[in-house]
């Protein structure tokens, strides 16, 4: 969707967009390529 992440180590603003959709899936949050490589895997809550 275009989101810029400031600190990829600390990535809160997916968490907001993620909670935006979805309230349930705000505390587990993947990041993946397009290529479908893991970048991270994040538990925000």
């Amino acid at each position: 969707i275009g989101t810029k992440i400031k600190d990829e180590k600390n990535p809160f603003e997916i968490g907001r967009i993620v909670r935006s959709f979805d309230p349930c899936l705000a505390c587990a949050i993947h990041l993946i390529t397009p290529k479908g490589k893991t970048l991270g895997v994040y538990r925000v809550c």
